[in-house]
């Protein structure tokens, strides 16, 4: 890894944002443009880079079920060059550490029960499962959503 800054996004990296998050999902990319467009001026997307190059990002809801004082991740995402390096790691650490600052008292999110990467990051950032959630998509086999939860301050 050379050296890595974070920050929050700007409007001017909506189309390299979306080309990360999309992953060559086409059918996804208007919608990706319109939220990216809604929640970047409200600082809920914040990037990892190497030089000039955006490897990762994180967003999220400033709330959970009506709750100031709770954080949700939507998504965490890094370039598929740049995966199994730390990067996302170190992107949410530095997430979870911007919430302290804030007193967020927890943060939630959710993975996809076939996603065990994104699980075993989180579970090395401290994360805590809360549950899971069976035939979420509309598939014949065992599709689902485990839920985990980050406990600060």
């Amino acid at each position: 890894m050379k050296k890595i800054k974070f920050r929050y996004a700007s409007l001017l990296d909506i189309k390299e944002l979306v080309n990360i998050n999309i992953n060559g999902k086409e059918k996804f990319r208007k919608i990706d443009q319109k939220m990216f467009k809604n929640i970047i001026p409200q600082k809920r997307v914040l990037i990892c880079q190497e030089k000039d190059e955006i490897v990762g990002l994180i967003y999220y809801q400033k709330d959970f079920l009506g709750r100031t004082d709770k954080y949700y991740i939507e998504q965490i995402t890094v370039k598929k060059q740049y995966r199994k390096k730390g990067y996302g790691l170190l992107l949410l650490n530095r997430f979870l550490n911007k919430c302290e600052k804030l007193k967020i008292k927890k943060v939630f999110g959710d993975i996809h029960n076939d996603n065990l990467a994104s699980l075993q990051m989180c579970l090395k950032a401290r994360a805590l499962i809360s549950g899971t959630l069976e035939g979420f998509e509309n598939t014949n086999k065992r599709d689902g959503k485990i839920f985990i939860r980050f406990e600060l301050n």
